[in-house]
C-alpha cells in the first residue's frame, strides 16, 4: 500500500472551493484542468436568449420577484467520459486515508468517450464514513482491484491517475451531481495543435487530467422543457450551447452564452422552450458556437445527444428538465489521430428512479 509518508493527494483548491459552494447552496460548477496529482503512466450566439457562464449563481430571481431555490431530492451521482484521448474510462472510488483492498473499477463495463453511467447514493461502490479519493484508469487493468491500481499505477498496462480526495460530505448531498473527468491521461503528445485537445497547460511531461464537477438542478416549469449546459469540452476555449427547433427557418434557442470551461449555466436551470415550440427530437439540434475569434461551430440532432446519454424523445417533454453536456477537443481542431472530437450529449438531472 502507499507509503504513509508520502503527500496525502488532494483536489484543487479552486475545485474544492467550488464544489463545497455547489452542494451547499444546491448550483454551481468548479474545474480541475491542472496536472493530476500523484499518479499515471465573447461572440455572439446563435440564436436568441440563454445565460452567461462566467460565474454560476446558486439562485435565480423569478419574474415576480421571488427567489428560486434548488430543492432537496435523492442522492445521484453522474459520471461522464470526457478524457479527450482515452476511448473509454473508468473509475475508482478508495476510503481515504486508509483504502481497503478488493474494490473494482467502476462500472464493469468502461464508459465509453461521450457517453455517461450514474449510480444511486449511497452504494457500495463509494465508500462511506471517510473522505473518498478518485481516481481515473483507461485501459486494460488486468484485473487488479483499485487499491493496487492506485498504489502501483504501472502494475498493469492501464493508465492510472488520481484526480484527488473529494470530502465524505460531496457523495451525501441531496443533490445530483455531475463528474465529467477531462483533458488528457496520456504523456507524450507533442503536435503544435495539442493544446487546441488537451488544454493549453499541456505538455508531454505532465498530462492535462482533470474534471469539471456541477451540481445539475432539478427545477422545471410545467408547460415548458428546463435545460442547462455545462462545458466539459477542452479548456482552450468559451463555448454558446442551444437547440434548434425541427421547423424550417427555426432561429437557435441559447441555453447558455459565453460558457468558460468547467461552467454550467443558467443556475437554476430555465424554460425556455416547450415541446410545442421545439418540435420533434429527431429533427431538432443541439449546437456548440465557439466565441471569441476564430469562431466555429458543431451542430448535431438533438436525437444522437439523448442517445449518447442514455435517453430517447421521451425525455424531452414540458414538466422535465435536460442538461447539455460538451466534451472533446475544440470545433474544427486537427485532427491528430489519437484524440475524440467535439461533441455534446443530454442528460436527465434525475438520471434513475
Amino acid at each position: 500500500m502507499r507509503d504513509p509518508e508520502q503527500p496525502r493527494p488532494t483536489t484543487a483548491p479552486s475545485l474544492a472551493a467550488a464544489l463545497s459552494t455547489a452542494l451547499a447552496f444546491g448550483a454551481a460548477a468548479a474545474s480541475c484542468a491542472e496536472p493530476a496529482t500523484g499518479q499515471g503512466g465573447g461572440g455572439e450566439g446563435p440564436g436568441a436568449g440563454g445565460a452567461g457562464g462566467g460565474a454560476a449563481s446558486t439562485t435565480t430571481s423569478s419574474s415576480s420577484g421571488g427567489v428560486i431555490s434548488e430543492p432537496d431530492g435523492p442522492t445521484r451521482l453522474t459520471v461522464v467520459s470526457g478524457v479527450v484521448d482515452a476511448p473509454a474510462i473508468q473509475l475508482c472510488f478508495l476510503a481515504w486515508p486508509e483504502p481497503a483492498s478488493g474494490a473494482s473499477p467502476w462500472p464493469a463495463e468502461p464508459i465509453a468517450f461521450g457517453r455517461a453511467a450514474a449510480l444511486a447514493l449511497p452504494d457500495a461502490t463509494i465508500p462511506s464514513g471517510s473522505d473518498v479519493l478518485v481516481a481515473v484508469l483507461s485501459g486494460d487493468s488486468g484485473g487488479a482491484d483499485c487499491a493496487t491500481l492506485v498504489d502501483d499505477p504501472g502494475a498493469t498496462a492501464a493508465r492510472v491517475s488520481v484526480l484527488g480526495v473529494f470530502p465524505e460530505s460531496t457523495f451525501l448531498a441531496p443533490r445530483s451531481l455531475l463528474l465529467a473527468p477531462t483533458g488528457c491521461i496520456v504523456e507524450g503528445h507533442t503536435e503544435e495543435s495539442t493544446p487546441s485537445v488537451c488544454g493549453p497547460s499541456y505538455s508531454p511531461d505532465e498530462p492535462t487530467l482533470g474534471a469539471t464537477v456541477a451540481v445539475l438542478s432539478r427545477v422545471t416549469s410545467e408547460e415548458r422543457v428546463s435545460f442547462q449546459a455545462v462545458h466539459a469540452a477542452s479548456p482552450s476555449f468559451s463555448l454558446d450551447l442551444a437547440v434548434r427547433p425541427s421547423f424550417d427557418g427555426a432561429d437557435a434557442v441559447v441555453i447558455a452564452a459565453n460558457l468558460q470551461p468547467g461552467s454550467i449555466a443558467p443556475a437554476p436551470a430555465f424554460a425556455p422552450i416547450s415541446t410545442a415550440q421545439l418540435g420533434s427530437t429527431a429533427g431538432a439540434t443541439a449546437l456548440g458556437l465557439v466565441t471569441g475569434s476564430p469562431q466555429s461551430m458543431i451542430e448535431q440532432s438533438l436525437a444522437s445527444a439523448l442517445a449518447a446519454g442514455g435517453l430517447d424523445g421521451g425525455a424531452v417533454a414540458n414538466g422535465r428538465g435536460v442538461t447539455l453536456v460538451a466534451v472533446g477537443a475544440a470545433p474544427g481542431a486537427p485532427s491528430l489521430g489519437w484524440h475524440e472530437g467535439f461533441r455534446i450529449l443530454a442528460l436527465r438531472p434525475d438520471p434513475l428512479p
